[in-house]
């Protein structure tokens, strides 16, 4: 008994690291009142500072903010090296505005971001209510805005060489789909191919 109470005693006594803090900072350029506009910023992390996506959390004027986080590559101990972090902010004109990245073993997000719904088909990608086709061309198949759907028309990828001549992603060989960054908050998903 006085061995286990040795050992519960030294757990509690045991100290959380704090959290890691990176600076974030959001400039309006264009003059324009941005409401919920998608940022991004790409962070670079020291080896072996962060385990995995899961121990982060975005704060502005000390409140979590929804954030999306993406790992883009490892250390090869398996940290995180560079990371994504999609979230929308809220800007006057010109004004600047900073967040805080807090990061560690001991930072817990309590907010889930929600937003655009992506589903991945053998053929075509839904993101929210628009509809991709993964060859490119047509490029979009469907949109609904509010009651109305929009079925596909002309409208694809094309590529202007140095003449000016237009060509058609259909052309393509090789075409190659990636879903790079799949939501909620910001998704991105990538064409390649050669023409």
């Amino acid at each position: 008994l006085a061995g286990c109470l040795a050992v519960v005693m030294a757990c509690a006594g045991a100290e959380v690291p704090p959290p890691s803090i990176v600076t974030i900072h959001v400039r309006e350029t264009a003059g324009i009142r941005r409401f919920e506009y998608p940022s991004n910023a790409r962070v670079l992390f020291p080896k072996g500072s962060l385990s995995d996506a899961r121990h982060l959390r975005l704060l502005s004027n000390h409140a979590e903010t929804p954030a999306q986080y993406n790992v883009e590559s490892t250390w090869p101990d398996g940290s995180v090296q560079w990371l994504w972090v999609d979230f929308n902010a809220s800007l006057g004109p010109h004004q600047e505005t900073t967040y805080q990245l807090e990061y560690g073993e001991s930072v817990k997000p309590g907010i889930v971001p929600t937003g655009l719904k992506v589903t991945e088909g053998p053929d075509a990608i839904q993101v929210g209510d628009m509809r991709f086709s993964k060859t490119g061309a047509p490029l979009l198949l469907s949109v609904k805005y509010r009651d109305e759907a929009i079925g596909q028309g002309q409208n694809g990828l094309a590529i202007a060489d140095s003449t000016g001549a237009l060509h058609d992603a259909l052309g393509a060989e090789s075409l190659k789909f990636e879903l790079i960054r799949s939501g909620p908050v910001y998704v991105v998903f990538r064409y390649s191919g050669r023409i």
